[in-house]
């Protein structure tokens, strides 16, 4: 706890920095703790922290290094926006991007849930791989779960278990 507290510290005092890492921390099975929320982990796994100008955002990576690999960013709201209309805004920049880049069309925005709590979720493109972003508010903060998947597509399924047990177990803390 108070190691996850210095490593908090550590990231904000760098926020103006551009995108700061952190080293690595070995975890799992355990419960990775951040200021305002849990998250249960595979066995194994490695959290690495970073800090951009924008985020505080957490990879969790398998200990294969490319069995998974989740992106968790935290967000900061200046004002009070719904979810799904913050969610449309994130789509409508990736389809602007993915068009110059000629990358094809974005999934839909569509209604979801992380563990009961609303959500809204698309797939965003990225040119060669495949991912989903998942997207949750309290207040002002937002969080963006974004779990890639691998080119090669058999491992999808083991995929998908690993994230939907993260994502499942995950609670806001101090609710």
């Amino acid at each position: 706890m108070i190691r996850t507290r210095s490593l908090l510290l550590v990231s904000l005092l760098t926020l103006g920095c551009g995108r700061t890492s952190m080293p690595p921390r070995a975890t799992g099975p355990g419960l990775y703790t951040a200021e305002d929320f849990t998250l249960t982990l595979p066995v194994g796994a490695t959290v690495r922290e970073t800090q951009r100008s924008d985020a505080h955002e957490i990879a969790i990576v398998s200990p294969d290094d490319s069995s998974y690999t989740m992106f968790v960013a935290r967000y900061q709201l200046s004002d009070s926006l719904p979810l799904r209309v913050l969610v449309r805004r994130e789509f409508i920049a990736d389809s602007v991007e993915s068009k110059q880049n000629g990358w094809g069309v974005p999934g839909p925005v569509r209604r979801d849930s992380v563990a009961r709590l609303e959500a809204w979720s698309f797939e965003p493109t990225c040119g060669d791989c495949t991912m989903f972003n998942t997207y949750i508010a309290r207040g002002r903060t937002v969080l963006r779960f974004q779990c890639i998947y691998s080119e090669n597509t058999t491992s999808w399924p083991s995929q998908r278990v690993a994230y939907a047990s993260m994502l499942a177990s995950f609670r806001w803390r101090g609710a």
